[in-house]
């Protein structure tokens, strides 16, 4: 099958030859007649640059290519596909990886254009779950160092670090201190493969890769068998003292916003519980920030729920949430999930009545206010229903006696607790007629609260089911059900496109709002026949899209409005509250479209014929 693809690849596109037979001019001339000169082979050692066998004649000759490359020359499709077919050559994820970063290494433009033509195929490699592996073996791997690691070492001088960064002009900075990587927990400076994949995702999604710079801060492991290992590239030590963590923090975003402006995106990724809700809180009000384990999971988990409003037939306020895990993802959904209800025309009370959550001791609840985080205690006022008084009984007696519309899970060290506990079939039993919604959260794949089968056979099939890293379909009874991607990358890149096109200084909480409601408006009629809560993978980009221009809404341009605690935006995209289309087709201008795509091609011919993604959304005041 192989052979035949090449073959067909080969007749298809037939490569010219360069034969050189311009006359060169006077600086070409000089240029090729300059001894050991390094014009050319520096080119294709610049990814960013080199265009491979892709390269024009012309080029060539005038960069000082010629004999550096073999004289054929194909087309930058053509190349986008030698790295496609050189992917399929392996078996392992973690083989297939590899491959990518070579390919990303030698061309940047084919290793994007591969990556969004192939998003279903590719995403798995370079984001989860493959990148967990990546993260456990990065020690192992031969790598060029893809980003920027600023160490405890460093403090009083993390100005210099950041200047050593080669790009000048960057818009977003994600930023991963390694504590807690997906579920495998302190990986150290060997997070990086987090972040690193996070800023794929962001220029898949239209982000230019320029513009993104991944980031490690080293402050040591608690996990003494990485400190012990070999093959452990980070500080051997653990963990700093707080006080010298934050003032290396404050350090870095003081270097960061000194360089590239007040503008820049500052995404925080995989910290631990503590620095993620403490370094949320210091900065949300002051810089554009976002901590996505927190603020991103809660729009994706509301999204989820919006979406399910339409075949449910059930308004929002009439939902009844089981939040299992009470820690970032969930916490940050839960008090989402409330603003969503408060916009609805209810009360703080009556939308906290609406929210359940479990964490290691059992139900949130008043009995239990005084032994709780501040965080936790505001969604403990309900007094626990009858027979509910143990602490610890399992999810399927909880949601017994509360009968929730949806069950979502975030915990991260409980695998398969909503098959083990009986949550499912229970949900099944409360809702009747109704779907219950099952989001089952926790990365990756073996850490997930149940699978798309499990929730598939406990409901006989009477399910909406989503998770965070996407299962295969299932085959029940001789229909096919399919699981939705309940995933981050539909909500961070959309956030970043509508920071980076309006120039807004700051993140609020009202874009957020915003963002849940956009992302639910992505799901089309045909998705919700497949029982898909989320758009397919293979419409990032788009949605990407639709959900920049709802949050782009609350930016404003300065000089148009006095309200004292809008956001202002100093770009092209600000200002454009009344105008959807205009602000679809102003962040739409500043998309990274890599040559080779045959998507970004599409693309381009939609907006000639001004076809607008729009959507209908008359159904969320229901």
């Amino acid at each position: 099958a192989l052979a035949n693809e090449v073959a067909a690849a080969k007749a298809s596109a037939p490569a010219e030859v360069c034969t050189f037979s311009e006359a060169p001019t006077a600086a070409v001339t000089n240029v090729e007649s300059t001894a050991g000169s390094s014009m050319g082979a520096s080119l294709l050692r610049n990814p960013r640059l080199n265009k491979g066998y892709a390269t024009r004649n012309s080029v060539r000759v005038e960069k000082g290519l010629r004999g550096l490359l073999p004289p054929a020359r194909i087309s930058p499709l053509e190349e986008a596909r030698r790295l496609l077919r050189e992917v399929r050559w392996y078996q392992r994820p973690l083989d297939k990886y590899k491959v990518l970063i070579q390919g990303l290494l030698y061309n940047e433009d084919a290793f994007y254009a591969t990556v969004i033509d192939h998003l279903e195929e590719m995403l798995p490699l370079v984001y989860t779950p493959t990148i967990g592996e990546v993260c456990k073996l990065w020690g192992e791997l031969l790598q060029i160092p893809p980003g920027l690691y600023v160490t405890i070492e460093d403090r009083g001088r993390v100005d210099r670090i950041v200047a050593n960064w080669p790009e000048n002009e960057v818009a977003i900075a994600v930023v991963t201190d390694g504590e807690r990587i997906l579920g495998l927990g302190d990986l150290g400076a060997h997070g990086m493969g987090i972040p690193v994949g996070k800023c794929m995702m962001y220029a898949a999604a239209g982000v230019p890769p320029s513009k993104l710079l991944p980031i490690t801060i080293d402050v040591g492991t608690e996990n003494a068998g990485l400190r012990e290992s070999k093959s452990y590239l980070g500080l051997r030590r653990p963990r700093t003292a707080q006080e010298k963590y934050d003032s290396l923090v404050d350090e870095l975003i003081t270097a960061l916003r000194a360089r590239y402006g007040e503008s820049m995106l500052i995404h925080w990724e995989d910290l631990g519980a503590f620095n993620a809700f403490n370094l949320l809180r210091r900065y949300k009000d002051k810089i554009c920030t976002t901590n996505d384990d927190i603020q991103c999971t809660a729009v994706v988990s509301v999204a989820g729920i919006i979406a399910s409003l339409r075949p449910n037939e059930i308004a929002l306020a009439d939902q009844r949430i089981l939040f299992v895990g009470a820690g970032q993802a969930n916490l940050g959904a839960a008090e989402l999930l409330q603003q969503c209800l408060m916009r609805e025309g209810l009360s703080q009370r009556e939308a906290k009545e609406r929210i359940w959550m479990v964490d290691s001791g059992g139900l949130l609840c008043a009995e239990r206010y005084e032994d709780l985080s501040k965080r936790k205690r505001q969604f403990a006022t309900h007094t626990l229903p009858e027979g509910l008084s143990q602490p610890k009984l399992p999810l399927q007696e909880i949601v017994r006696a509360i009968s929730p519309t949806c069950l979502i899970g975030a915990t991260g060290v409980t695998p398969g607790i909503f098959q083990k506990e009986g949550a499912l079939q229970a949900m099944a039993e409360v809702n009747g007629d109704r779907r219950p919604v099952i989001l089952a959260l926790s990365n990756p794949t073996e850490k997930s609260e149940c699978t798309l089968q499990q929730a598939v056979e406990a409901t006989g099939g009477h399910v909406l089911f989503a998770s965070g890293t996407q299962f295969p379909p299932v085959n029940y009874n001789g229909q096919w059900y399919y699981g939705g991607f309940a995933n981050n990358a539909f909500v961070f890149p959309g956030i970043g496109l509508a920071v980076y096109a309006t120039g807004a200084p700051r993140v609020s909480e009202e874009m957020f709002v915003q963002a849940a409601y956009g992302l639910a408006n992505t799901v089309t009629g045909d998705d919700l026949k497949r029982n898909l809560l989320y758009p397919p993978i293979s419409r990032l980009r788009s949605a990407a899209l639709q959900v920049a221009a709802e949050v782009s809404l609350e930016v404003r341009r300065h000089g148009e409005y006095d309200e004292e605690s809008a956001v202002y935006g100093s770009g092209d995209c600000a200002g454009l509250q009344s105008d959807r289309g205009a602000r679809i087709a102003c962040i739409a201008h500043k998309l990274y479209s890599p040559e080779g795509s045959t998507v970004v091609v599409q693309e381009s011919r939609r907006r000639a014929e001004k076809v607008d993604p729009s959507y209908d959304n008359t159904w969320i005041a229901m």
